[in-house]
């Protein structure tokens, strides 16, 4: 059986189409289909059920499919192998993250930090809903993840790296403002301003109101985290928040002219924190690239 026999059948698993196979593999369609057809007769089964151009998968394509995908994703593996015994730190890195824009506070200055001291490293790093997470990674489209919720998986490794303190942010003329050693059950009949349901913010209230054992009363559900501050301005919804993310924002909109009116109160609640994870593949070939970031973002989050 031959490799290019198995990336021919492959692309043409994906695009379900005989014709369009072909031409992204510039070759002609009787080719391609001589092809798939003697790595049938190898085989002894027929792989698609065809109607016309079109082809689908059947019982026997998807099992070929698995291991052809495995095979190829090895051979990737051994080449990123190589390339690190030749060339060291060097390629690119895929890093996600579920939290908003600019939070956790560190993580944007850390992937530049890194960047400046490993110049040969590119980083493509984008934000992402929690759901995908584990897609994400089981699917070998992303290197490392950051996270507050881990995503349960026997092949995916957490690193907790630091917890931070939960509190509320609200408006200085909400009638909480300033009173002291408030817990979450406190808030119970407040009206919350949180994130979309994809976001760790979302989570992260749910969990708290959970944890309080009440039901929050979802007042704005935003999709810009940058609308929250008008919000909670007009002083009728309170939103979840931690202690660095505030004083962070504090410090924005005060290189904005932003007036500064709003108010944290740290929350007394034992599960009022947030613990942020890094997680990656356990059964994945780490990069030299990987692994020198693995450690620097755990070497630099300690102190935090």
């Amino acid at each position: 059986m031959e490799l290019s026999h198995l990336k021919y059948f492959q692309l043409t698993a994906e695009l379900q189409h005989i014709t369009k196979a072909a031409e992204q593999l510039y070759i002609s369609q009787p080719a391609l289909s001589k092809t798939i057809s003697k790595l049938e007769n190898e085989l002894g089964v027929k792989l698609f059920d065809r109607e016309g151009k079109n082809v689908y998968l059947n019982d026997y394509g998807h099992c070929v499919l698995d291991h052809a995908n495995r095979i190829f994703s090895e051979l990737d593996e051994m080449e990123r192998e190589i390339s690190d015994m030749k060339n060291g730190t060097s390629g690119s890195l895929s890093v996600v993250s579920v939290y908003a824009s600019s939070d956790p506070t560190w993580l944007i200055s850390s992937l530049s930090h890194f960047i400046e001291k490993y110049p040969n490293v590119n980083i493509d790093f984008f934000k992402t809903e929690i759901d995908r997470l584990g897609e994400l990674l089981l699917n070998r489209e992303i290197d490392i993840a950051f996270s507050s919720t881990p995503i349960e998986s026997q092949y995916i490794d957490w690193a907790p790296l630091f917890s931070e303190k939960i509190g509320i942010v609200l408006s200085e003329r909400h009638p909480f403002a300033n009173k002291k050693g408030l817990h979450m059950i406190d808030f119970k009949d407040e009206r919350f301003c949180i994130m979309d349901v994809n976001s760790d913010s979302y989570n992260l209230t749910m969990d708290l109101c959970s944890s309080a054992h009440f039901t929050p009363n979802i007042g704005y559900l935003l999709d810009n985290s940058s609308l929250l501050g008008q919000v909670l301005t007009k002083g009728n919804c309170v939103s979840i928040i931690t202690e660095n993310g505030f004083y962070q924002s504090q410090a924005r909109d005060k290189e904005l002219n932003i007036p500064d009116d709003k108010v944290f109160i740290p929350l007394k609640d034992e599960f009022a924190k947030r613990t942020c994870y890094m997680g990656f593949l356990n059964n994945r070939y780490k990069t030299r690239s990987q692994m020198d970031f693995i450690d620097y973002i755990i070497s630099i989050t300690k102190d935090i």
